[in-house]
């Protein structure tokens, strides 16, 4: 995550996915790794390859290992100003997510725990400079019976544009020589 987050830092904005692929019938972490993608359908008819290309170059996704965050704000999207951001966390019973991270720029400002994380926490996204925020799920209990790895989650960034022109990257645009 540190090389996404530098990343992003710079204005490099690209897609955060899990992976889930498996090298042999028997191995992978079947339905641990995944990237939850919106894809503005909810009907498998309308899902085609051109659906899913679009929710990627939004930046609509979720990379999971275990858990969902439903978000308020769509992962992905740009804002101006100050905007209200409504989250949890959503999981099968045999996962324990302990903790909800509210990150900004890559550094955690606020973490939730206890139910708040699956009722819901609301806060303001009010940054003094244009910046990026994406929220973190963690766990530090294994995910038994199927692995025994701890869950995570983390949603694409939103991208918040402090004065409506245009969201710069916090530290700049990467320069390459």
């Amino acid at each position: 995550t540190e090389f996404f987050f530098d990343m992003m830092n710079h204005g490099v904005i690209s897609t955060p996915v899990g992976v889930s692929d498996s090298h042999g019938h028997t191995a992978g972490n079947l339905g641990l790794n995944v990237t939850f993608v919106h894809a503005q359908t909810n009907t498998a008819t309308n899902f085609t390859p051109d659906v899913l290309r679009a929710a990627f170059a939004n930046h609509a996704t979720i990379a999971s290992y275990g858990a969902f965050i439903e978000s308020s704000i769509l992962p992905g999207s740009e804002l101006t100003g100050v905007s209200a951001i409504t989250f949890r966390v959503l999981t099968p019973s045999w996962i324990e997510v302990n903790a909800l991270n509210l990150m900004q720029n890559g550094e955690v400002i606020e973490t939730f725990s206890g139910d708040a994380i699956v009722t819901g926490v609301t806060t303001q996204l009010n940054p003094e400079a244009d910046s990026w925020f994406s929220i973190e799920a963690t766990g530090d209990t294994p995910m038994r019976p199927l692995s025994e790895d701890t869950p995570w989650a983390l949603t694409s960034p939103i991208l918040i544009d402090v004065d409506g022109d245009g969201w710069s990257a916090p530290m700049g645009a990467l320069e390459i020589d």
